[in-house]
């Protein structure tokens, strides 16, 4: 069950966002198209697996998952900005500015967001 609320909270349009700060679009590329390949391959196995529809199964799951998408989404966006002028500081700031706090806070946020700290 855990695996397949992972997959199901899991958004390629994130996961998009986030290879885009990959600098090296070589290294970008040949791991972005691992991991949704490996994405799709898990919604397919669990499919299998699970062999009943999924709204039946997991019909609650999914319409808190679409509730909470839009500001999910937000905070997203505020993690990548945030995330992008940490990674511009030098390394001898880094552990003492304020942007770690703010991503630690966003980090802790969109956890109880996606119900899941992992």
């Amino acid at each position: 069950i855990q695996i397949e609320t992972n997959h199901l909270n899991s958004n390629k349009e994130i996961m998009r966002a986030f290879s885009d700060l990959v600098e090296n679009a070589e290294v970008k590329q040949k791991f972005f198209d691992f991991i949704l390949e490996e994405h799709t391959s898990t919604g397919e196995e669990l499919s299998l697996i699970l062999e009943e529809d999924i709204w039946k199964r997991r019909g609650t799951l999914l319409e808190n998952i679409h509730r909470r998408e839009p500001v999910l989404k937000e905070l997203h966006k505020i993690q990548l900005a945030t995330l992008k002028k940490w990674r511009a500081l030098p390394d001898s700031e880094k552990s003492s500015d304020d942007l770690l706090t703010t991503l630690l806070s966003v980090t802790t946020s969109l956890s109880g967001g996606l119900k899941n700290t992992g």
